[in-house]
């Protein structure tokens, strides 16, 4: 490069490798300092985007037919499609800062559709699979209609993640006493169930609640932590996007797992095995018993972490939370740079139900009476054998996100 210039690039994982940053010092090239959070709007991405289009449909039969392809098609591209970028490069600004550096409702991160999906940039693209969309600049828009008061629906800003019986609910319920919060109800599944996937985004968007621009949308899918294949679609979506991810003592989620499981089926009038003779096998730890498996947390925590730093994603204390929920909500703020709203006099504690309950102007409720159960009782033999045999899973998952939990 010239002398003087600075080489610009986001905080995509390849470009903050440490391989590619010793290749550019020792090349010396100066890096524009990137700050977290922040979107690309380059419009070179688009441009990028416009290519992948061009050569997806000539089907490269090799690398080198590839590379000549690449060649070609970037010769072909139209000035006129540059002139576009640059006409709405200040629409793009305005909607962001609107959105206070969040995705936007008129621009999203995604640049493909593929037969349906959202997709982020896909390794081998077929000209078959994918659709394009006309707009007034090469950038994919979604349809939004204003609400008459003057809302709109957004893709989350923030999606709660977790497990089975950690305390996803309650966060959900807690954050909402914000104003600056909009949630959406009802779990979705869209990134881990594929008849919802199949949607696509705009379907995904349709499912969120109205909102105004101060607000942030939030949405809640457990079961998205422990689906192999939604980091990556969270991620192609949105990858600078916050993840709230709370989790609770692992024996105590097993055991509020069965808990939750052994009522329900006492609600339809059928029986349930006691809590021993699932979790005990010939006189040891049952580990096919699948709320075993879900509390081995690392292994999940791993996945997300190939996709999102640390910084994107904050660990709620889901044990604190029952106990004193106020200071974890307090980070909680913090993590979404939100005002800090929320404040202790919003929690009573109930002493009837034995949890916290929620005020809000002057408005009282409490969660579910499914929520908050009493625990079976289980021998302390069976309670040193799931210590055992979550001492070392625990460690791994503290060292793995640089924090300890008062799990061992």
């Amino acid at each position: 490069m010239k002398r003087g210039w600075v080489f610009q690039h986001d905080n995509d994982p390849k470009h903050t490798a440490r391989a590619t940053k010793e290749w550019l010092r020792k090349k010396h090239f100066k890096v524009l300092e990137w700050p977290s959070q922040s979107p690309d709007l380059n419009p070179i991405e688009n441009l990028w985007r416009e290519l992948k289009v061009r050569v997806a449909k000539r089907k490269a039969k090799n690398i080198t037919a590839l590379e000549e392809i690449c060649m070609e098609e970037w010769a072909n591209i139209p000035t006129t499609v540059c002139g576009n970028l640059v006409k709405t490069y200040r629409k793009r600004l305005t909607s962001v800062i609107a959105n206070k550096g969040y995705i936007t409702n008129q621009f999203t991160s995604c640049n493909w559709v593929v037969q349906g999906k959202p997709q982020g940039v896909p390794s081998r693209p077929t000209s078959g699979d994918v659709r394009i969309f006309s707009s007034p600049s090469p950038v994919y828009e979604m349809k939004n209609v204003p609400h008459p008061n003057g809302t709109y629906q957004h893709l989350p800003h923030t999606i709660i993640i977790g497990v089975r019986k950690g305390g996803t609910r309650a966060l959900l319920e807690m954050l909402s006493l914000h104003s600056d919060i909009a949630v959406a109800e009802s779990e979705i599944h869209f990134f881990d169930w594929e008849n919802q996937y199949g949607k696509g985004l705009q379907w995904y968007l349709s499912q969120m609640p109205f909102s105004y621009p101060h607000q942030l949308t939030v949405e809640k899918t457990p079961a998205y932590f422990t689906s192999t294949q939604v980091s990556e679609r969270v991620y192609n979506m949105n990858s600078t996007i916050k993840i709230l991810l709370i989790l609770r003592d692992p024996i105590e989620r097993v055991l509020s797992d069965y808990t939750q499981v052994y009522y329900n089926h006492l609600q339809k009038n059928k029986t349930y095995p006691p809590v021993e003779s699932l979790l005990l096998k010939n006189g040891e730890l049952n580990t096919d018993y699948k709320a075993i498996n879900r509390s081995l947390y690392y292994h999940y925590m791993e996945n997300w972490l190939k996709f999102f730093p640390l910084k994107n994603i904050h660990i709620v204390d889901g044990d604190y939370l029952i106990k004193d929920p106020f200071p974890e909500m307090q980070k909680v703020e913090r993590f979404l740079n939100l005002s800090p709203q929320i404040n202790a006099s919003n929690f009573y504690f109930n002493r009837t139900k034995g949890f916290y309950c929620l005020r809000d102007s002057g408005r009282e409720r409490c969660l579910h009476e499914s929520k908050g159960r009493a625990h079976p009782h289980i021998s302390s033999f069976l309670l040193a054998k799931l210590r055992d045999y979550f001492y070392e899973p625990n460690k791994k998952f503290f060292e793995l996100v640089g924090r300890t939990f008062d799990w061992l």
